[in-house]
């Protein structure tokens, strides 16, 4: 059954939602499922497909009462689009709840103010995208591009900088804690060697996966899983 995002549960769909049902070329009476990306959900059959409009009755309401899996927040150095758009989609199918884009030395380019609004949205698209596919009840937050000096001043709580040349694994990690981690994952060409002491100063644990050197979408993916499957279990969001 079709799956789609919508803000606010209501019998006419949103132009963007009514326009996803007709490319998914669905008819009156087919069913579809709804969530607000809150844990709410509904199933909604299909009433009238017009030119301006989608007509839907919602036939019941169902609850997810907490996400699934670790409370994992991705801070992800911005790399070139196609492969951000990747990382992304794959984080949140694997369950992250809350991503911010880095901007570090390193980082590919640097946005100007329309170019970062417009890659915002972009992104949201993706993270909305991702949970109408994976079956994700719950929308991950999606926080503004943060200067990498910035965001490990500010952080807190259980943190992990991936960095191929640390002597420690994930394997070393606590088990069974309810502690949020962020995963702070390096542009391409990975982290510069002042941005790896600032942030173990700032209280970042360095953690490697193994000893090869991986591309930044392949060790966000992986550091994602290993904190999901191996480091965590029933933790609770903040």
């Amino acid at each position: 059954m079709p799956r789609i995002y919508i803000e606010q549960f209501t019998t006419t769909l949103p132009e963007a939602q009514a326009q996803h049902v007709r490319v998914l070329r669905l008819h009156p009476g087919d069913t579809l499922d709804l969530f607000d990306g809150q844990g709410n959900l509904a199933t909604a059959q299909i009433n009238e497909i017009t030119k301006k409009a989608v007509h839907i009755e919602i036939l019941n309401y169902s609850q997810t009462a907490t996400p699934s899996g670790a409370a994992i927040h991705l801070a992800m150095s911005l790399i070139r689009n196609e492969m951000m758009d990747l990382t992304i989609q794959k984080a949140v199918e694997l369950g992250v709840r809350e991503i911010t884009p880095i901007q570090a030395e390193r980082s590919q380019g640097r946005l100007n103010e329309i170019q970062t609004i417009k890659r915002l949205a972009h992104w949201q698209k993706t993270i909305i995208g991702a949970c109408e596919q994976s079956g994700c009840n719950f929308l991950p937050k999606l926080n503004p591009i943060c200067a990498f000096p910035a965001f490990i001043a500010q952080s807190q709580g259980l943190r992990v900088l991936l960095d191929p040349t640390a002597t420690e694994s994930f394997k070393d990690l606590p088990h069974n804690t309810n502690d949020k981690v962020t995963l702070l994952i390096g542009p391409e060409g990975g982290f510069t060697e002042l941005e790896v002491a600032k942030s173990s100063e700032a209280g970042f644990r360095p953690l490697k996966i193994h000893g090869n050197i991986l591309r930044a979408e392949t060790a966000a993916i992986s550091s994602i899983t290993l904190a999901q499957f191996n480091c965590y279990t029933n933790p609770t969001l903040d």
